[in-house]
């Protein structure tokens, strides 16, 4: 997987090179004269006068028109616009951001159910939709909304050759032309008649989208116990040609928008950018967003050693893949955010899901300042293991873990895995490894001995595990200081 996702880039350039190398005289039918040259100053002024300043800036909501992605709110990211070539001279792609980051999935028929399941894609419109800006042949400006939903097939497996489906509209969401892809390759238009085709026949497929809601309980002010839910929001249909012995030949106008394959390149950049791996076989997107320098270096050894066949943590994430996938591993997207900020009280940590496939892991800025490396390690662990958590709760693969304290209650039987990391990649000793484990626990049933469970622990016992962790947590306790010595 980590080298299908490492030949991305070459593949972009492929496609790129394919595209004006394998077609001239469609390219070499457009002269430069005809072909006006953008840059992202010059489309973000045209995108301001025309889109901002007109009043549009609701960016394209159209209240009740029956499709809940049309009317969403959407953010351009200008910050993050860059240029891609295309058969229309250079293009200005701008990536989105949007009210809800919905997750779509691809569908040739079949009921909704409300629950992704893990064929469906983790990827939402934030990562599969950008607004393209490039110059028509009479150098005015256009504006597209290229939105790409994957496959099951793809969405398994993402690979550099995209099956499923695009869109391309305008701003507003009115439909423009689409295509279906497999393997990388084009395969048939979409449309939303019938007009114009040459078999006259039409299938009809289905995009569902899957609202991800987040759901958190408000103490003093601060969110906390966030987890997430979900439901269908309907089904958007769409045309596309049955296919047939014909092989598909393309759009019947030349050169009046960018190719089919270039509509793709933004989405392969979006999949391959910033992939490192976290543990075999499961492919993770890290943004790292910490200032501490210390809780960088702990960060990164966990993400760099992760992937090693002889590394305890990529044996613990592993092992709860596995068993909450019904004893295979899947390859799904997960994005998560890294930062630090003041959480309240005595948080150490903790992970708050923002769709399901992404989420922010926090590290607490003032409960921190005086921890070792090893705590720092012992506590990243304990909220990677909650993303995956929330991750696989929408899945669909797991029925009831939709709190932090269930999350905690089926931790514990990962405690020994996570003890040996700590143990064999810190030297901490076995006791204090467990005490630092079981004092992120404590709201367990196993700890507290609710709902008919004895507790695990005398009282004795859990006030010299909360001693031992509070002396690692200050300090007090071990070998690699932050910063090191």
């Amino acid at each position: 997987m980590s080298k299908a996702i490492g030949s991305m880039k070459l593949l972009i350039l492929a496609i790129l090179l394919i595209a004006f190398g394998c077609q001239p005289n469609e390219i070499d039918s457009v002269s430069e004269s005809d072909v006006g040259t953008l840059t992202i100053t010059s489309a973000k002024k045209w995108f301001d006068a025309n889109y901002v300043e007109s009043g549009l800036t609701i960016n394209g909501r159209q209240a009740g028109v029956g499709n809940t992605r049309k009317e969403l709110k959407k953010q351009t990211r200008w910050n993050d616009a860059y240029t891609v070539p295309t058969a229309m001279g250079d293009a200005v792609v701008v990536p989105l951001t949007w009210e809800q980051n919905l997750l779509p999935r691809f569908r040739k028929g079949g009921g909704s159910t409300g629950t992704l399941s893990k064929e469906d894609s983790r990827l939402g419109l934030d990562h599969l939709s950008y607004a393209m800006i490039y110059k028509d042949k009479k150098k005015k400006e256009t504006l597209e909304l290229v939105t790409a939903v994957p496959d099951a097939e793809w969405a398994n497996k993402p690979t550099t050759a995209f099956s499923g489906i695009t869109f391309v509209e305008d701003w507003k969401g009115n439909f423009l032309r689409g295509y279906e892809y497999k393997a990388g390759k084009v395969v048939g238009e979409i449309s939303p008649t019938s007009n114009g085709k040459k078999n006259g026949r039409l299938c009809f497929s289905q995009v569902e989208l899957i609202v991800v809601q987040r759901v958190c309980t408000k103490q003093n002010g601060v969110l906390t116990d966030c987890y997430i839910t979900t439901h269908s929001d309907g089904y958007e249909t769409v045309a596309t040609d049955c296919g047939g012995s014909t092989e598909y030949t393309g759009p019947t106008t030349v050169n009046e928008t960018p190719t089919t394959i270039e509509y793709l390149t933004p989405i392969l950049k979006v999949v391959s950018i910033n992939v490192k791996t976290l543990a075999s076989n499961v492919v993770k997107i890290i943004i790292d967003r910490l200032n501490d320098p210390c809780k960088k270096e702990v960060l990164n050894e966990i993400i760099g050693n992760a992937g090693c066949s002889d590394d305890k943590l990529g044996a613990v994430i592993n092992k709860i893949i596995s068993d909450l996938n019904g004893g295979s591993i899947n390859n799904s997207m997960l994005e998560i955010t890294v930062g630090e900020k003041d959480l309240g009280g005595t948080r150490v940590g903790q992970y708050e899901p923002t769709s399901g496939i992404s989420g922010t892991l926090w590290l607490s800025t003032p409960n921190l300042a005086e921890a070792g490396r090893e705590y720092i390690a012992a506590v990243l662990i304990h909220e990677f293991v909650h993303a995956y958590m929330s991750t696989f709760l929408i899945n669909g693969q797991i029925d009831d873990i939709s709190s932090p304290k269930v999350q905690h209650e089926t931790m514990v039987k990962y405690v020994s895995a996570m003890t040996d990391y700590l143990e064999a990649r810190y030297n901490v000793p076995l006791s204090a490894a467990r005490a630092i484990v079981w004092s992120g626990l404590q709201g367990s049933k196993y700890w507290t001995g609710e709902n008919g469970q004895n507790p695990l622990f005398t009282e004795d016992q859990k006030r010299e595990i909360l001693t031992i962790s509070e002396a690692w947590r200050t300090g007090k306790a071990g070998r690699y200081k932050c910063p090191r010595e």
